[in-house]
Parts: C-alpha cells; structure tokens; sequence
C-alpha cells in the first residue's frame, strides 16, 4: 500500500470508530478478553466454553468437526510460546489435517501472541493482500508475512496514533497491543 492508501484506510478506520459506524461490538471485545485469559489457565484442547466462544469469536464454522480436535490440540501444545511460528505451526496443522488453513492459522497465531496479526478477509482486502493460487507452505508463509510487513507499516503511520485514541475513547482502554488494535479496527470497517 502507498502512503497515501493507507492514510485513507486509517482515516476511515477512525471515522468508523469515532461514529459508532464500526461492526466492533463490546461483547467481541469481551469475548477475546475471555479467550486471552481462560487460554493459559485451562486446557484449549478439552474445554468446551473456550471451544465455543473461540469458534464464535473467529467464524471456525469452516472448518470441518473433524479438523477441530487437531486445531485445538495444536494450540494447547504451544500455547505457552512466547513467539509463535506461523511457518511451524501451518506446516504441523497441514500434517494432521493435510489442510492450508491461513486464516485459521493466523487466529491460532494472534491469540497466542497478540503482537501478530490475524488473516482475514476483511483485513486481507483492505490492505490489498491476495491468497496464494498455489497453496504450498512457503507460499503461504509468504503471502502471511506480506501481512506482517503491511499492518507493520500501517503502525508506523503518523496517523496511528489517532486511531488508538478513537478506539480508546469508544471502548475504553483494553490495554491490547497495537496490532490488535489495528487488527480489529480495519476487520470492524466490514
């Protein structure tokens, strides 16, 4: 994105956020606090609230039953990670699912380490990301860090610091990283 695009994207983002037009309710908020703290202290592999409000929280209806067991089980085994790899842990859910799962990878990723960013189509479009036609392992690997690089840049706008005071004054301050800040700010655009 040029620093023209992405000044537009956050002057729409706070326009969003100052006028209640944005999708982010306070339940989505509170939602994720309840992930972020059950996520340490119960076993995501086995507990049916963190399952439920998880799958809500992330739209997992995609994901087939039988591919649930392997996504919960490979977060309850990293879980405790203090830097995720998204590369590992696509290629560990590919072997139990034979699935590229980008998206979902990049939930799984953002919840365990708030400092990442979340693969969403919303977010994806907005910042004028494409999927991979191939899916292969490197070239999703590539296609998330293009993601990485582009919300990056987007914290480094003069403009950024305006959009966290609009998200603040809306939603009180969450103490969230920047990136999820950002993150569920352009998803909230819709």
């Amino acid at each position: 994105m040029t620093f023209h695009e992405t000044t537009s994207l956050l002057r729409s983002v706070i326009s969003s956020l100052r006028t209640g037009t944005t999708k982010i309710r306070p339940n989505h908020l509170d939602r994720y606090d309840f992930l972020r703290a059950q996520l340490t202290t119960v076993n995501v592999a086995t507990s049916v609230a963190f399952q439920k409000t998880y799958s809500g929280l992330y739209q997992l209806r995609y994901i087939p039953g039988a591919h649930r067991t392997p996504y919960f089980e490979l977060m309850e085994a990293n879980k405790n990670l203090p830097d995720p790899s998204f590369h590992t842990l696509l290629n560990q859910h590919n072997i139990a699912t034979g699935r590229w799962e980008i998206s979902f990878i990049s939930k799984l990723v953002a919840i365990i380490d708030p400092n990442q960013p979340v693969w969403d189509s919303i977010v994806r479009r907005r910042l004028q990301l494409t999927l991979p036609i191939r899916r292969t392992l490197l070239n999703c690997t590539a296609a998330y860090e293009e993601l990485v690089n582009g919300m990056n840049a987007v914290l480094e706008h003069p403009l950024f610091q305006n959009l966290l005071a609009a998200f603040n004054r809306r939603f009180g301050d969450r103490n969230y990283h920047s990136m999820r800040i950002l993150d569920v700010s352009i998803w909230g655009l819709g």
